[in-house]
């Protein structure tokens, strides 16, 4: 198995859970809803919708790349000459590669000082580490993504 199935693996296990996690958020808001008005809500509900958030953002991340699914402007780029383009878009994609990159690892830094503080969150008083490691991840493999297009812009031979 090449690099490139790898990371299209990855990619599909995490955009996976993410859209199990909208699942099970989406049940979450729905019971909360019909239970509020006769007054039992569901404890924590804003914590577990704002956790739930992150993690199905950042999980996306990589597969919304590998589709191309992200906004791209390109009004300057229709008028310049394609080699200038395939090297713009070289750079942008390695630069944005490195970026993210270093966020992973900042978000994974945090993880571990929340490990090792016991750090909880308010309400559920639940530790927040697996969250943020889940976000490291999202963003790991969005910079994995990157640098594997970046690699196949510069063997390409359009």
């Amino acid at each position: 198995m090449n690099l490139l199935n790898i990371i299209k693996k990855l990619n599909k296990i995490l955009i996976t859970i993410a859209a199990f996690t909208l699942v099970v958020a989406m049940v979450e808001a729905v019971f909360n809803m019909l239970l509020r008005p006769i007054g039992y809500p569901v404890q924590g509900s804003f914590e577990v919708m704002g956790f739930a958030c992150a993690v199905i953002s950042a999980l996306g991340l990589g597969y919304s790349q590998e589709q191309k699914a992200h906004i791209s402007v390109d009004i300057i780029f229709r008028f310049l000459p394609f080699k200038i383009k395939r090297g713009l878009r070289f750079i942008s994609r390695f630069i944005s590669a490195v970026f993210f990159m270093a966020v992973s690892y900042r978000i994974l830094c945090l993880g571990i000082t929340y490990y090792f503080s016991q750090e909880l969150s308010e309400t559920l008083r639940i530790p927040i580490y697996p969250i943020t490691f889940l976000v490291s991840i999202g963003f790991f493999a969005l910079s994995l993504t990157l640098f594997l297009d970046t690699v196949i812009l510069l063997l390409k031979k359009d």
